[in-house]
């Protein structure tokens, strides 16, 4: 198969310099065969062409071997290939409100930062803006090895290993603050990065009303400069107290800044379909994370910096915005086949951190009234 896509806007969040496009051609082929009973490998590649970023070939080759009817194993491996989207490149978007942000496109960082900074409205600078030049697409190869099994028709999971090569990773970047204490954000890339980890999930059905399913992530994210830079004794770390510096050793690198080491989920469902009735309680959990260049007063609070020894390296040294969890309830009915009351509260417990994770706005109540259009087939 094959396809394009053709991108255009025209809109003042976007710059003010007219239309912006950009088209990608693609092209893909897949081929999936059985080598024995037991055996199945999917073939297949992928050529994408953008009109700004070039092209480049992605093949892809995955192999799954049934050991029984109730347990397989995966292995597969690609390369592949993401080029900037608008947002990334032009977005110019400010939000004054409620405590407001603003986000920058690289094409347009540049222009609007010199205006804040000439108007003086520019409080504190946490990235060099000459530093923003053009995003590059990033380029990837990966790995994985997964298994998955059903024990029985109550208890079923599965696991996944996992490597992600990654050069020129897209990150969002903190450049600045307001004098109005609003952060300025923008677009980087990382060089050479890669993510290597553990995912594990499973559900077990209590009864035919009641379901568990719980998940796990363990995951390694890290610049790949920099653990060089480590291994050969570049890096250093100082005591606040003693102002003594050391060498930072790879074992004290945490990785790259907004990663969480590890995530998790449980979830628990009740369905009763005969009254219609279905509700669910989800706990979701986020571990402990760096938050890369913070300097100074932010939304009206002094935060202390997060690369606390100075190295710009997250470490274990550091500060770091706490691991927490959120709890979510909701309650749905099902009236007459059509009709579907839905009520609920996310964040039950009104977790906040207002400076760090200022897209968690507190407890949430919800009501939602939906209508199904449906037709019934009559028999002649």
């Amino acid at each position: 198969g094959g396809g394009y896509v053709f991108e255009t806007v025209a809109t003042t969040r976007y710059g003010d310099q007219g239309n912006r496009e950009q088209g990608t051609a693609y092209g893909f082929f897949q081929h999936e065969w059985t080598p024995t009973p037991k055996w199945s490998v999917i073939t297949g590649g992928r050529y994408d062409h953008n009109t700004i970023y070039g092209g480049q070939f992605s093949p892809k080759l995955s192999a799954r071997y049934d050991i029984k009817p109730t347990w397989s194993v995966k292995l597969s491996g690609g390369v592949g290939f993401k080029a900037p989207d608008f947002r990334q490149l032009y977005f110019n978007f400010f939000n004054t409100a409620g405590g407001g942000y603003s986000v920058l496109g690289t094409e347009v960082a540049n222009l609007r930062l010199n205006e804040l900074a000439t108007a003086n409205l520019i409080q504190s600078w946490a990235f060099d803006p000459s530093l923003l030049g053009k995003l590059k697409a990033e380029q990837s190869w990966s790995v994985n090895l997964g298994s998955s099994f059903r024990l029985n028709d109550k208890l079923q999971g599965d696991a996944n290993l996992f490597y992600n090569s990654i050069d020129n990773l897209i990150e969002s970047q903190l450049v600045a603050t307001t004098t109005a204490n609003q952060n300025i954000y923008s677009y980087r890339n990382i060089n050479r990065a890669f993510t290597t980890g553990l995912e594990l999930n499973g559900s077990y059905n209590l009864t035919s009303r009641w379901q568990v399913s719980a998940g796990y992530q363990l995951l390694y994210a890290m610049d790949k400069d920099v653990l060089g830079s480590i291994r050969r004794g570049e890096v250093f770390w100082r005591d606040p107290e003693t102002l003594a510096s050391q060498r930072l050793s790879t074992s004290e690198y945490f990785g790259l800044y907004n990663r969480s080491r590890h995530m998790g989920n449980v979830k628990v469902f009740f369905r009763l379909p005969e009254r219609g009735w279905e509700a669910n309680v989800r706990v979701i959990y986020r571990g402990k994370f760096g938050v890369g260049d913070v300097i100074g007063n932010v939304q009206g609070e002094v935060i202390p910096p997060s690369n606390k020894p100075g190295n710009n390296v997250l470490d274990v040294h550091d500060d770091f915005v706490a691991g927490y969890a959120l709890v979510n309830v909701a309650v749905a009915k099902t009236i007459m086949n059509c009709f579907r009351i839905q009520g609920g509260v996310d964040n039950v417990f009104d977790y906040t951190e207002p400076v760090f994770i200022p897209n968690v706005p507190g407890r949430l109540w919800y009501v939602s009234l939906s209508y199904t259009f449906s037709q019934s087939e009559k028999s002649n």
